[in-house]
């Protein structure tokens, strides 16, 4: 039985809840990470960068419908080219924004990122504090020092959300290392696990590792625990640790996912696949997709926006929590 308390597809229909939409802006990316892929989350898109005036209105559609959460993701996103002109245009919104970035390249954006209203936030994907470990784990040598400038930047501007840290037989020893530093940044901390992703750098069996006994240290020394809200109702449910003063979130795999297990998940060869349904992707390529593996879970290209996501969004609705346990 899960320990979680997951919020049942018809409730979710019922009070029609919405998933965040997720916009990959290019597959160009400055690092090669061991556990991400080709084109990172941009890898199932037929085009390698959004196109801003068509993703603006795609945007503009999203929040017809009533989306309010947006994550930039990419590849890198401070590769695409108007990138300052996109957040300008999310400032200007009603929206909670999160954007995703190895941080290499935010030193010269200083005044940018302070013009940013609060509900403009980074993630700052860090996976090691070891420059030689860095190294390998992000397969560019010396870029280290970039990161770090590039969360002073953020840490200036008041921008900082947190730290991403995708633990692997590679850097489990440093689970407790990366929240002190977190804690000195005042900042989150999000634990992953290694999931499968498309055309890898790297083979899953060669980096995975379970997350149980770092979660087992983090509940024995937490003020307290929560169950993470977002989660209870799309993707793989997280606790939430209150440890050292800082909120560490933990992403495993093995809690298992939210499926649509009589749609677009039945039948798939990839089921239950380690992500399950989480987030909705706004793909370079103009497609929708609730799920990046087959094609029964991606609206193409054409037709009426608003209309496309409504569709994707029922899909993440009807998708039911299915509990995974140690066997992943």
């Amino acid at each position: 039985m899960s320990r979680f308390t997951t919020v049942p597809p018809a409730v979710k229909l019922q009070r029609g809840m919405l998933p965040f939409l997720t916009i990959p802006l290019t597959r160009n990316c400055n690092l090669r990470c061991r556990y991400c892929g080709y084109g990172g989350e941009a890898a199932s898109s037929a085009v390698a960068e959004q196109d801003y005036e068509w993703l603006k209105g795609a945007v503009l559609a999203a929040r017809r419908l009533g989306i309010g959460k947006f994550r930039l993701t990419g590849g890198e996103p401070f590769l695409y080219p108007r990138i300052a002109d996109l957040l300008r245009f999310f400032s200007d919104l009603d929206v909670s924004l999160l954007v995703n970035t190895n941080a290499t390249l935010l030193e010269p954006h200083g005044a940018l990122l302070a013009s940013f209203p609060d509900r403009v936030r980074f993630a700052v994907s860090l996976d090691t504090l070891i420059p030689g470990r860095f190294d390998v784990l992000v397969g560019t040598p010396g870029r280290l020092a970039a990161v770090h400038s590039g969360i002073a930047a953020l840490r200036r501007a008041g921008r900082l959300y947190r730290l991403n840290m995708v633990v692997s037989r590679i850097n489990e020893d440093e689970v407790f290392s990366m929240i002190d530093y977190c804690a000195k940044l005042s900042c989150g901390l999000k634990l992953l696990d290694v999931a499968s992703v498309p055309m890898p750098y790297g083979k899953w069996d060669d980096l995975h590792v379970p997350l149980a006994a770092i979660e087992e240290k983090l509940a024995a020394g937490a003020s307290s625990v929560k169950e993470h809200e977002y989660a209870r109702n799309f993707g793989t449910p997280c606790s939430i640790y209150s440890y050292r003063g800082i909120d560490i979130t933990v992403r495993s795999i093995r809690n298992g996912s939210h499926y649509d297990l009589n749609g677009i998940c039945k039948g798939c060869p990839s089921y239950p696949c380690h992500e399950g349904l989480y987030d909705i992707f706004l793909q370079p390529d103009r497609s929708i997709a609730g799920c990046r593996w087959r094609a029964a879970g991606i609206e193409q290209a054409g037709g009426d926006l608003t209309e496309k996501f409504r569709r994707i969004a029922e899909v993440f609705q009807r998708a039911a929590f299915v509990p995974r346990g140690a066997g992943l």
